[in-house]
């Protein structure tokens, strides 16, 4: 906070905080100057303090309700085939946590039966899901891997231009690579 700002560039918490800290001060203060039984003094500052924790405490509270945008909230997948779009905050959480995102653009049928087995077929060894399939119906037919190694674009995708792509940027190494990997090496 820069000189001559005002309380509003401060947080509600921060104002909370501060205000509490200025009563105390003053209450003390004013305290010293009566002329009270020292055991009344320290009850009368044991109360102020209790307060002053609660007051905080109801503060966090009441700010951390209303923090979050209600529209741009993590909704859970039912399924690792999505039609259409999902919400940046989904995507952002199932990224962070490993997933990988294929996005198939399609203007024709040709290729959706394929992609539809991908999540399945390139699960891990142990047979978690880390593909997620997001079918948009376009005007070209493109796919765009996504995931936390960064983001790839196969323009006039073929099969086997999708599997290579996938199996070079999965982040675990699903077992049907290393049998594209097998069956590509003894064809040389």
């Amino acid at each position: 906070m820069e000189i001559g700002q005002g309380c509003e560039a401060l947080d509600l918490k921060t104002q909370v905080r501060i205000l509490a800290g200025l009563c105390f001060n003053i209450f003390h203060y004013k305290i010293g100057v009566l002329n009270m039984k020292k055991s009344t003094k320290n009850q009368i500052i044991v109360l102020v303090i209790v307060l002053i924790f609660f007051s905080s405490s109801f503060a966090y509270i009441a700010t951390s309700f209303g923090a979050g945008a209600k529209d741009n909230q993590f909704v859970p997948l039912e399924s690792f085939i999505i039609k259409g779009d999902i919400n940046q905050a989904t995507e952002s959480a199932y990224l962070e946590n490993g997933f990988t995102f294929l996005k198939f653009h399609y203007s024709n049928d040709s290729l959706i039966q394929f992609a539809e087995n991908l999540p399945e077929q390139l699960s891990t060894n142990t047979g978690q899901m880390q593909l997620i399939l997001q079918e948009i119906n376009d005007s070209e037919t493109y796919f765009i891997i996504s995931n936390l190694n960064g983001e790839r674009r196969i323009d006039n995708p073929t099969q086997n231009d999708v599997l290579n792509a996938l199996c070079e940027m999965l982040l675990a190494f699903p077992p049907e690579c290393s049998i594209l990997n097998i069956a590509g090496n003894s064809s040389v």
